[in-house]
């Protein structure tokens, strides 16, 4: 018994170990696999804001030079077109800065390409820009102002879309981050719900264990409560409650109840001389002898020590009682072997009938005890009927 519980202890164990582990594998996994989402949504999302912060600076210092050489057209003053080649140049310098600025940082082929186009623009429109600004110092106005329509701002425009498609792609690495992010919180939301299954399962599991372990042991404490340890016969307490039921069954359908009084005779004798051990190995024989000559519907039970009772709860009549008491005196007629010593055993049995002698439990078994010791004087291996007086 202490083998079976201890398996089960270490089944139970075995298995809350698991559902730990699997919680704590989880845990460990979900916010593992948050920081990284957060992590990576936070480096596109920085890199994003960075990149589109540097493209809006080309794209402001682009626009401001073209609008400068719309104003470089119409300023006659040398001091006012000297502050504004300046700031004209500044642009320059700003756009550089931020393009170079983008370069530096990690970038992807398509951003690379995107830039390369972009030079190829600028390349074009640079040199064009640069002969507006020498037909303006010649004083070709005019000339400068049609180059400007006609040329420069198409030439500009075509370096402004590629910055345009450069945000436009910044903008679609956010939502693939942010689909990325999703999908990745969608796959941990699916292992969430396996492992919380799989946890769930070993809780069952776990349950219907304590539930199974709770049911033996309260069968067993049950068992133990009811039989006898020695010779696992219903002892005093069961006999006592199947008694009762025999009662209330005999009201009702007027069947005869008989109980048997079976004492071992001389039993101190055999515990003298042959020791404890072998008079266990007796009491052993005794209610495999008995329980040989009963018939299925009949109880055997130890009331105490050397002291046994039959219950026999539907008993046709007293010639059929005492067929069954001669037969089990017949079958202690030969000694029994124990232990390799022949051991002679002989018993005296009372008999006490319902309802002719008596209505409880209590007194059918005192007065069969009675009979049993009428049966002790008169030598013993012998039956005696009760005979109330």
């Amino acid at each position: 018994m202490r083998t079976y519980n201890k398996s089960y202890t270490t089944l139970l164990l075995i298995g809350f170990g698991t559902m730990l582990m699997l919680m704590i594998g989880l845990m460990a996994a979900s916010l593992a696999s948050m920081d990284k989402t957060r992590h990576q949504l936070d480096k596109v999302v920085d890199d994003h804001m960075t990149k589109v912060a540097l493209s809006k600076q080309m794209r402001t210092a682009a626009r401001s030079r073209t609008l400068i050489l719309f104003r470089l057209i119409h300023i006659s003053d040398p001091f006012d077109r000297d502050d504004a080649w300046m700031k004209y140049n500044q642009k320059a310098i700003d756009f550089i800065r931020a393009r170079n600025a983008i370069l530096d940082m990690p970038i992807s082929e398509i951003e690379s390409g995107l830039l390369t186009e972009q030079g190829k623009k600028s390349r074009v429109a640079i040199p064009i820009q640069n002969k507006i600004l020498d037909l303006i110092n010649e004083g070709y106005i005019k000339e400068a102002s049609s180059l400007l329509n006609v040329a420069a701002v198409p030439a500009q425009a075509n370096v402004l879309r590629v910055v345009d498609d450069f945000d436009v792609y910044q903008n679609a690495k956010v939502r693939e981050a942010q689909n990325w992010a999703i999908e990745d919180m969608e796959s941990m939301r699916r292992l969430i719900l396996i492992v919380g299954i799989a946890a769930l399962m070993i809780g069952v599991a776990i349950a219907l264990i304590v539930m199974r372990v709770i049911r033996q042991r309260t069968e067993i404490d049950i068992y133990h409560a009811t039989h006898d340890t020695l010779t696992r016969l219903p002892n005093r307490a069961l006999l006592l409650d199947r008694l009762e039921q025999s009662l209330l069954n005999s009201k009702r359908s007027g069947n005869t109840i008989a109980l048997m009084f079976v004492d071992v005779d001389r039993f101190k004798s055999i515990n003298d001389t042959y020791g404890h051990a072998t008079g266990d190995l007796a009491l052993l024989s005794v209610c495999d002898t008995i329980q040989g000559q009963l018939r299925e519907t009949d109880t055997l039970a130890r009331l105490s020590g050397d002291e046994f009772i039959v219950l026999m709860e539907k008993a046709e009549n007293q010639d059929d009682i005492g067929r069954i008491a001669e037969r089990i005196l017949q079958a202690f007629k030969k000694p029994v072997l124990l232990k390799g010593i022949s051991v002679e055993i002989g018993v005296s049995i009372g008999v006490s009938l319902h309802p002719e002698h008596g209505e409880t439990p209590e007194t059918l078994i005192s007065n069969a005890d009675t009979a049993m010791y009428e049966s002790k004087k008169k030598g013993r291996n012998c039956w005696s009927l009760f005979q109330s007086t």
